[in-house]
Order: structure tokens, then sequence, then C-alpha cells
């Protein structure tokens, strides 16, 4: 028989000794008969040299629940909650078993559940319960799960293991009850419920799940500690998300287990990680309540689908098809009326459009291809509407949660999200993988017919790409799949307006970026927007006050001054309503100072020149808060003088090249 070993280095800290030696102990205590308890060989070494002791138990095959649970998070595809609902069956009979043996585990947790054989049904399962299977799942896997789950001796799949931190405490099984062994902190935060950490609080509210005014105390445990574990543990199994690290975020955040669990699931795991012990279920209810959830999930068909799949594999056996549509073996097929109603997708169109988006949150190729193949949305947005109402709708949108597998992208999206969605701008999917930077996701759904075509409300791949400053990305865009790289599209900064490319860069000072698109053949001298703003009217015009977080202003200015060496003439360019870029500079020298006015001065920028009002830079005018308009020159010293700077450089001209000159307004005349 092949065995595991868990060795034990005690030379670096001698109190795990302590714990090796208590879990010796706690494993003695169980008979063989506790099937839902990781099996102890009584078997223990001891190496003196090395201070190690080794236990050594059954191997279980099928590694820790919180290896599978990673790899479900990784292959974006939740456990089944067939699946769940079972395992989380087979926990609480084990806890069950712990407690009626006086024993607190008091590290219950995904790491600490062993499984019997590896779980390898996920994917089988989904595509029935989605209605399209891949025939070679259930070819490989079907009859060995319904042969598993049908065996009058079926084996239980989890076992609860690692002792080190339990104790025997019967009387702490009651919470009237607490002995000397009962107190201390210890075990694994976001699974240690608020009594262990000494968190009571001053008044329970009579509704289950309300705390107030929480206050410390001396950290205690006893039965119901271990449910509070056992609610993080299920939370975590069905939604693939940690629990929070502390016990009080959980009156602030909804518990969000699907509705694909039953009811009754739902609510005894609310019970469980109540801030109030007493509201609790205790081990025999906890035990019974999850049976009851999982005889009620059978009704869901999966077993009935299964079988009918499998028969149909045996009635014929030489099938080229890949998929089984399992809506085609139902006996109700036939009877279902046409629908007429073209409005929102179908439910499995939505199904499918969701798998695509977790899989390229996850960067997960294989994944997106086979979502596609069974007939996702390659132009689909990469957010679902009712995540983007949620985020809309919230007065505290960073503390929003959202249900489980979401796309894991979408916090470093929200920004974006929240001010395209005030917009009603479009963040399609080949935009989101460009965002991430996963080129293997952009090609594939290049490849599979995903829209290059620009429009007005949607934000561009490009756009983006050069946002971000990614070189390679641009140089992809733009020299493989023929991006046009002057085209006018949403930017990703700023929703509400549209630019070409290397403004998008520049506003957030990407230098190599716009050192790039210039090489590529972005041009300068067309305007970069609807009110015929240039590059540089459109830079030197963003209001630092609100955006002075995405870039450096040295960066910017680096920016800017690659955009005129490209083209020296810009300075002189006017907008639809004849301003040049320096009456836009000096209109936003109260946020960031003479530093842009001078830049342009410098270069030659006549401060001079009037827009349609008859107005030139001297008269810019800028609301200050609190004080209304206000003429920038007068108010700021160095404005002006950055402006004077004109003239001076005008007169040093003269003077070099002999020529005579006035001042003020003379000069004004000449230019």
């Amino acid at each position: 028989m092949i065995m595991a070993c868990k060795a034990i280095d005690c030379l670096t800290n001698p109190s795990f000794l302590e714990l090796g030696s208590r879990e010796i102990h706690t494993w003695a205590s169980f008979s063989a008969s506790e099937k839902y308890i990781a099996g102890f060989a009584h078997d223990v070494a001891w190496t003196e040299r090395t201070q190690t002791l080794r236990l050594y138990m059954k191997l279980y095959e099928g590694g820790d629940l919180r290896k599978v649970i990673t790899e479900c998070r990784h292959q974006e595809l939740p456990i089944h909650p067939f699946m769940a609902t079972y395992w989380a069956m087979e926990i609480a009979r084990g806890l069950k078993a712990c407690h009626d043996h006086g024993i607190i585990h008091r590290d219950l947790k995904p790491a600490n559940v062993l499984l019997d054989v590896p779980y390898v049904y996920n994917r089988m399962l989904w595509g029935i319960t989605d209605g399209r299977v891949l025939r070679g799942d259930v070819k490989t896997h079907g009859k060995a799960f319904l042969d598993w789950f049908k065996s009058p001796s079926r084996l239980p799949w989890c076992h609860i293991s690692d002792f080190g931190f339990g104790k025997f405490t019967p009387a702490a099984l009651f919470s009237e009850y607490y002995t000397k062994g009962s107190r201390g902190s210890v075990g694994t935060m976001g699974y240690m419920a608020p009594e262990v950490l000494g968190e009571v609080s001053a008044r329970y509210g009579a509704t289950p799940g309300v705390i107030n005014d929480v206050v410390k105390n001396d950290p205690k445990f006893y039965g119901k500690s271990d449910v509070y574990s056992f609610g993080c543990l299920v939370y975590n199994l069905c939604t693939g998300r940690p629990p929070p690290p502390a016990a009080t975020e959980w009156s602030t955040r909804i518990l969000e287990i699907p509705d694909t669990y039953p009811e009754l699931f739902r609510e005894v795991i609310s019970k469980c990680v109540d801030f109030n012990p007493e509201n609790r279920p205790n081990n025999r209810d906890l035990s019974n309540g999850m049976a009851d959830a999982f005889i009620e999930i059978q009704n869901c068909g999966l077993l009935s689908d299964l079988a009918r799949v499998l028969q149909d594999l045996d009635s014929d056996p030489g099938s080229d098809s890949t998929y089984i549509n399992i809506t085609d073996l139902r006996p109700e097929a036939t009877n279902l009326e046409p629908t007429t109603n073209m409005g929102d997708p179908p439910e499995c169109q939505k199904k499918l459009d969701s798998a695509l988006r977790r899989a390229l949150a996850a960067g997960n190729c294989d994944m997106m291809a086979l979502a596609i193949e069974l007939g996702a949305n390659v132009n689909a947005s990469a957010f679902e509407s009712s995540v983007q109402d949620s985020w809309f709708a919230s007065e505290s949108t960073p503390n929003v949660e959202f249900p489980p597998f979401r796309p894991g992208v979408f916090g470093a999206y929200k920004n974006i999200l929240i001010t395209s969605r005030q917009y009603r701008r479009v963040f399609p999917l080949l935009t989101a993988a460009v965002f991430n930077g996963q080129s293997e996701c952009v090609e594939l759904l290049i490849s599979e017919g995903a829209s290059l075509d620009h429009a007005e409300n949607k934000i561009d791949a490009l756009s983006v790409t050069a946002c971000l400053g990614n070189i390679r990305m641009i140089d992809r865009l733009v020299l493989r799949w023929g991006f046009d790289i002057n085209a006018k599209s949403v930017n990703p900064n700023y929703a509400w307006r549209e630019d070409i490319p290397i403004v998008s860069a520049s506003m957030v000072g990407r230098r190599e970026a716009v050192r790039r698109l210039l090489e590529l053949g972005a041009s300068v001298v067309i305007p970069s927007d609807d009110e015929g703003k240039y590059p540089l009217h459109t830079i030197f015009g963003v209001d630092w006050s609100v955006f002075a977080h995405l870039a450096s202003l040295d960066d910017i200015e680096v920016c800017a001054r690659m955009i005129y060496d490209a083209a020296p003439q810009v300075i002189r360019f006017r907008d639809g309503k004849g301003r040049t870029p320096l009456h836009l500079a000096v209109g936003r020298a109260d946020t960031v100072g003479p530093r842009f006015v001078k830049f342009l001065i410098d270069r030659g920028a006549n401060p001079y020149t009037r827009d349609v009002n008859r107005c030139d830079a001297y008269h810019v005018t800028s609301i200050a808060r609190g004080h209304g308009s206000m003429v920038v020159a007068d108010v700021y010293p160095e404005v002006k003088k950055s402006l004077d700077g004109y003239d001076c450089m005008i007169t040093d001209r003269a003077l070099y090249w002999n020529i005579p000159v006035g001042r003020g307004k003379s000069v004004q005349a000449q230019y």
C-alpha cells in the first residue's frame, strides 16, 4: 500500500513538535470506521539528528481541495454545483464526526480536506448542464462518474485532515462552557470565527447576521467556531473566491453563492458565517441540512441527462460529431414551441458569452476557442450588462461585489468602465484582450471574426494600446492587422471625447509609444477631434487638476516636444474656435503653472494671436473655484512673465539682425 509522509521540521520551530504530537493523539482517537476523516497509519518516525517528525497516512490521489479550487479557477470553470454540494455534505459529516469525538478542528479550510480520487469531471458536468457536451469527455469520464455515484458501496470523496491545531475539549463544544484548553487564537485568517479572534458584538441584533458595536474580548473557540470555518470553506468552494479576512466584513458583503445552488443550501451557509455563534447551526443540523440540499440538487436532471448521453453513445458509437446536443435527447425537446422573442439574447447565448469573458480574463486561449466553437459572440462586450449596471448604480463603487466568476480583469477596468458606461461606450472583447496585452487572445479573436471597424461609440483597440504604451502590440495592430493609425475613436481615459491614437498616448505621457507612432506615420497636422483641435491643443487643454495622476508633466512635455519636432508649424494651428495651443496652455496654467506656456513661447508661439472672440493669450480667462472667472495672466505673474518672453525673444532677434522693432502692439501688428 502506497503511503503519504508528512514531514514536520521541528529544528527551526520546536513548537511544531507539540503540534505534531497533538496531531498523532487526535488522529489515533478516530476509529477506522470514521470514513470522512483522513486515514492515519498509526506509524510515526522521529529523526533526532534533523529534529524531524514524520507521520504516515493513506495517500489521497486527488490532492487537497485547495488545489482543485485553484485549478478550476484557472480554467475559468467553477466547480460544478452538483459536486460542490456533494462535497459540502461529506465535509459536514466529517466535521460532525470530529465533534462527536469531542475534537474541535480549529483550522478547517480547503487545504485540510483531502480528496480520495482526482476530480476530472468538471468540464463534462458543465457541458451537460449547458446542453452541449464534448463527445470525448463523455466517452472518457461519463460511465465512470455514473458508476461511482450509483454504487451502493460508494466510497467518500472528501476526508478532513491536519489536526495539528485540534483540541480535545468536549466541554467547549457548547457555547456556555469554556475551559483553559478552549482559549487562544489559532487557525488561518479568513477562516477564523470572530470569537476566535476575540471579536464579539456588544449587543446582537434581532436579525441573524446583524452585528452592532464590535468589541474585543479574550479569544475563545468551541464547536460553532468550526461551523463558521465550514461556511467560509464552502463559500470558497462554490465561488472560487477566498472569504473575507475579517469576520466583520460579512455584514457588508452579500453572500454570493450562485442561485444554481438550492435555496436551502445558501440559507444554511449564510447561517454558518453569522457573527453571532448562537445563530449558527450545530453539527447535527449542519450535516442534515447539507444532506437535504444534496437531495434537492439531484432534481436538476444532471444524472438523467448523462444517462441519455451514454445511451446515445452506445447507439451511435461511430459518430464523427464533436459535440452531443443534449436538448435533442430530452423527451420534451419535440414539444417545444418556436419562439418569436427577438429581444435579449437567449439564456444559452448569455452563458456562452460569459464563458468567453471568463476565459479571456484568465488568458486561457483553449477555453476561449471552445466557447467560440460552441457559439460565443467574439464581438460581445467585455462586461455583462448586469455587472455594469451594478457598478453604475452603486454609491460606493469600490465596495460593490459581483457574482462569482465574472471577468477577473474587471477591477483593472473599473475607472474606464464607469466613464464608458456613463457615455454609453462599448468595451469589446478584442479591446479587453489588448488591454491585458494578451497577443494570443487578440490573434484568436481576430481570426474568429472580431470586428476591426471603428465606431463612434466603441473604445478602440489601438487607442487602448497607445494609452498603455505597449509598443509590441502597437506594431502588431498597425503592421500585421492594418489598424488605421490616424483613425479617431473613443479616448480610453476620456470616454466623453474621441481622439487619434497619438493623442491617447501623449495625454498619459507614453513617450515611447508616441515615438513609435510617429515612426509608423502618425500625423500631427490633422484635427484629432470633432472640435478641430490638433494634438497639441488637446494635450495642453487637459484639466490637470483632475487627471494629474495619470502621468508626470515631464513625460507630457517630452511627448509635446516630439510632436513639435515632427511638425513645428503646429504651434500656430487654430482649432474650430480660432485658438492656438498657447490659448489652451494659458487656460490650464492655474493648475500646472507656466511650464507649458513657456514651452510654447520658447518655440515661437505668438501670444498676440486672437481667437474668434478677439481674445489673445494675455486675456485668456479661467474659472477659479470660489472666485469665478479670472484673467490668468493678471492673477499669475509667472504666466505673464512667460508670455512677455515672446517680446524679449523678438527683440533679441531684431538686435541680432540689426532690425529696428517696437514693443507691444507694434509687435502684434507685424505677426
